[in-house]
């Protein structure tokens, strides 16, 4: 009895996570660009770092996935002390490779690298790569990231996706691929359901007050340093341990 129980739950997890997959695709059309999976594996970092994820989650027990581009990728080589602080308590896979735009990140995730694992978390933040492709328009980067999310809520029913707004870039508030950043962003919460998906924006942590960026947070105006990430992590920690330990939170809105 126990056994159909448990059975019987499963199958009530996985049809509402498929229900939920649906909905995150409603307004995909398979010909946009960010949304259709690309490979770079003819680049032969990306195909070892693609193999060596495949390798790392076939051993099982993954309790958190960071999922990015490079800004996720670097972290723990430029901040290896902190990231060894906020993770080290839980076994966590890095997801992110460096230029990835949405259409890449898909071809990743239906191409192994979360088979056969059921991690507690996964922490998300992509697409400024695309923005910064030709100026990839807001509305066309959005489809890629619910597609993205269609992807992970469909291999990873019982995984908690804590989505992040885009980090801010360009040193002044007036930087044009900023402000496509931020159109971009002004749209995640409407991904989130505060059961499955979660949304946080902690861009304003990385600004001064008067919405510059500071050298010393991200010295090429994109990617975060040692200061960067420490916000970052101070950020998130809270959340990620609610999350973690099945709590309950509430989206932020933008």
């Amino acid at each position: 009895m126990k056994r159909i129980i448990l059975l019987l739950c499963s199958f009530v997890v996985i049809c509402c996570a498929s229900i939920a997959a649906v909905q995150l695709t409603d307004d995909i059309n398979p010909q946009d660009v960010t949304t259709t999976p690309v490979s770079r594996i003819g680049a032969p970092w990306w195909a070892e770092r693609h193999q060596g994820i495949l390798q790392a989650v076939k051993q099982g027990n993954v309790d958190l996935l960071m999922i990015g581009d490079s800004i996720t990728h670097k972290w723990p080589e430029r901040a290896h002390d902190n990231w060894n602080e906020t993770f080290s308590k839980w076994n966590v896979v890095n997801l992110g490779f460096s230029g990835d735009r949405t259409e890449h990140l898909i071809w990743r995730l239906q191409n192994g690298e979360v088979d056969g694992i059921s991690p507690k978390v996964g922490v998300l933040m992509i697409g400024t790569n695309n923005t910064g492709n030709g100026i990839t328009p807001a509305g066309e980067t959005l489809k890629g990231i619910k597609t993205v999310l269609f992807e992970l809520r469909s291999r990873l029913p019982r995984t908690k996706i804590l989505l992040l707004a885009i980090f801010p870039r360009g040193e002044n508030p007036n930087d044009f691929m900023r402000i496509r950043n931020n159109e971009i962003n002004r749209q995640l919460p409407d991904l989130a359901d505060d059961k499955n998906i979660f949304f946080m924006n902690i861009n304003e942590n990385f600004l001064e007050e008067d919405g510059t960026l500071s050298a010393e947070v991200m010295p090429d105006f994109l990617h975060p340093y040692e200061v960067g990430y420490g916000i970052w992590s101070k950020a998130i920690t809270p959340t990620l341990n609610k999350l973690m330990s099945d709590g309950i939170i509430k989206s932020e809105s933008e």
